[in-house]
């Protein structure tokens, strides 16, 4: 399983966003209004609990719950 983090700065349909991903993942975490894409992904990453985790930018819609399940192929 991984962190789920949404990250916005002042996109227009935002808040909706988030709330879409508050109901697919209750336990997101919201990064908001932080400068710099390059910082808010060194907040997630500070803020993270697990080895990787994924992002979900403020303008994105999410159709369905993220699935985790599956396998990385090196």
């Amino acid at each position: 399983m991984y962190d789920v983090f949404f990250i916005s700065y002042k996109e227009p349909n935002c808040e909706e966003n988030w709330q879409r991903v508050l109901s697919l993942h209750p336990d997101a975490k919201r990064i908001d209004n932080v400068k710099g894409i390059d910082v808010a992904h060194m907040m997630c990453h500070d803020m993270s609990n697990t080895d990787k985790f994924w992002t979900i930018d403020g303008d994105n819609w999410l159709f369905k719950k993220l699935d985790f399940n599956f396998s990385f192929y090196i």
